[in-house]
């Protein structure tokens, strides 16, 4: 990232994250999973999550990341709910 947007990005993910150390730590670097898309699923409707990304999207196309895969399950899951309505 820091290539992409600058030395004050890379200061400022070394100083939050401690990014170079988490990297020599973890060879694989995977993240940590949570529970998070569960409890996304659980008290938000498809509908409201594409409201959310929306507003968000300037940062998925800036920092090229890709649509989560429980967001997209969430929408398509919202499709079939309003073809079922309207059909």
């Amino acid at each position: 990232l820091g290539d992409k947007f600058g030395d004050n990005m890379t200061k400022a993910l070394e100083e939050v994250f401690d990014a170079s150390h988490q990297i020599r730590m973890n060879t694989i670097n995977v993240g940590k999973e949570t529970r998070a898309p569960d409890l996304v699923r659980d008290y938000y409707s498809g509908r409201s999550i594409r409201r959310v990304l929306q507003y968000l999207s300037i940062d998925y196309v800036k920092l090229n990341l890709p649509v989560p895969g429980w967001a997209r399950e969430m929408f398509d899951q919202e499709n079939i709910r309003l073809a079922m309505v309207y059909n």
